[in-house]
């Protein structure tokens, strides 16, 4: 930044000043002139030092991003590696012209749960079927109870 730029042009020591020059120029203000003279020397600019404590906290900070680049570059990796196998699956499946549904098992398992649909009527709704179903899921849930009629459940 420009404050940093301008900060690193001065220089490390604070200017000279020629305190025996201005007692002779002000002898009425001596006392002064030696109580600035004695604060001026005690003045210390810590250029380019670092204290310890902050020096602890850099570390650890410059740890913990370490850490953080770490398990980025591993995520990375482990995302290329999976996107290969993708690649690999997708390079050996046939062109889509010649795609057929007996390729969805192997290629799109979550589109598709079983190699081949169950066939149904197209014109005909399959409604008793979809019902014998529903009740037997219906009373797989319930459990093993009797029936009004006294028959045991399908």
């Amino acid at each position: 930044s420009a404050f940093s730029a301008a900060v690193a042009q001065l220089p490390a020591d604070l200017p000279k000043f020629d305190f025996a020059a201005l007692k002779k120029a002000m002898p009425t203000h001596a006392a002064l002139i030696d109580s600035l003279q004695k604060q001026y020397e005690a003045v210390k600019i810590p250029y380019g030092e670092i204290p310890a404590e902050h020096n602890k906290e850099i570390d650890a900070w410059l740890a913990f991003n370490k850490e953080r680049v770490e398990l980025h570059e591993m995520k990375v990796a482990d995302g290329i590696e999976e996107a290969k196998k993708v690649e690999a699956k997708w390079s050996s499946a046939p062109p889509v012209e010649h795609f057929d549904r007996q390729h969805f098992p192997s290629t799109s398992p979550a589109f598709l749960r079983s190699p081949l649909p169950e066939p149904r009527p197209r014109s005909l709704p399959n409604r008793p079927q979809r019902d014998r179903r529903a009740g037997e899921a219906l009373l797989r849930l319930q459990g093993p109870q009797k029936s009004r009629q006294g028959r045991r459940p399908l």
